[in-house]
């Protein structure tokens, strides 16, 4: 029982690591606004792609997170609240991660 908890927490920072990295990709994939793009981009569609980027990517690595749950479910004795919570706290940690990565891109 010890073991298969310490997998669990084990896979929960491993997910929450890569998701970290994927929302910092950001970085690297930024939409170009400059003029001399071949399709250079609004100040507004660069800001909804932003959003729908964090949105996606932290809902993705949430949703991976609770069916990780479902698979524990049952030896870990977790119940159907316990995994919704955990889902959306893990949800909107992530999205206040997006926003800090976000505006310190911004301000920079």
């Amino acid at each position: 029982m010890m073991k298969l908890k310490l997998v669990y927490k084990s896979l929960i920072v491993l997910i929450n690591v890569l998701a970290c990295f994927f929302l910092g990709l950001i970085f690297i994939g930024s939409f170009s606004m400059s003029k001399e793009a071949a399709n250079p981009l609004t100040e507004q569609q660069v800001l909804i792609r932003i959003i729908i980027y964090g949105f996606g990517v932290s809902l993705f690595f949430s949703i991976i997170t609770f069916l990780l749950g479902i698979v524990f479910r049952k030896k870990l004795s977790f119940n159907w609240k316990y995994l919704t919570s955990f889902f959306l706290i893990q949800f909107l940690i992530l999205m206040v991660v997006y926003g800090l990565i976000s505006l310190f891109m911004y301000f920079k």
